[in-house]
């Protein structure tokens, strides 16, 4: 596996990788971008703060936390437009997941109201039939005063 990255800011990058680094190891992480953008990938050198052993079933990865180091200019402004494109594909992922949301919602909601149509249509079905039935039974009785 390749290493993974995991989040970045300004000052440092976590990653996830197979293969373990000391402290204080120099190293560069290529960052790729999405596709259509006209710079495919750019890198960012620095150096190892932390590396930890995590376990999870039965296998096991590290994780890298690197301190990023000087960033010529350009590279500077291909991290920060990096990092508006994450936040807003953040927030549209949670739109669209309000969306669905209230999508479903709104499905539910149009459910319930047939339902309820459906049962209006039934009382004034009821009602039509024993008034239909008070009349006729009006009309055979005669009442004597």
């Amino acid at each position: 596996m390749a290493s993974k990255l995991i989040t970045f800011n300004d000052e440092s990058v976590l990653l996830r990788t197979d293969t373990p680094k000391p402290v204080g190891t120099k190293m560069d992480v290529e960052i790729r971008l999405p596709k259509g953008i006209l710079v495919r990938s750019f890198l960012l050198n620095g150096t190892v703060t932390l590396c930890e052993c995590v376990h999870k079933e039965g296998s096991s990865t590290y994780l890298l936390k690197m301190k990023i180091g000087n960033l010529s200019p350009v590279n500077q402004k291909i991290l920060e437009a990096y990092q508006d494109y994450l936040k807003r594909e953040k927030m549209l992922s949670e739109i669209k997941i309000d969306m669905e949301a209230f999508q479903e919602t709104f499905e539910a909601f149009g459910k319930k109201l047939r339902q309820l149509r459906k049962t209006a249509e039934e009382v004034k079905d009821n009602v039509r039939g024993t008034l239909e039935l008070i009349k006729r039974n009006s009309q055979e009785k005669t009442t004597i005063h």
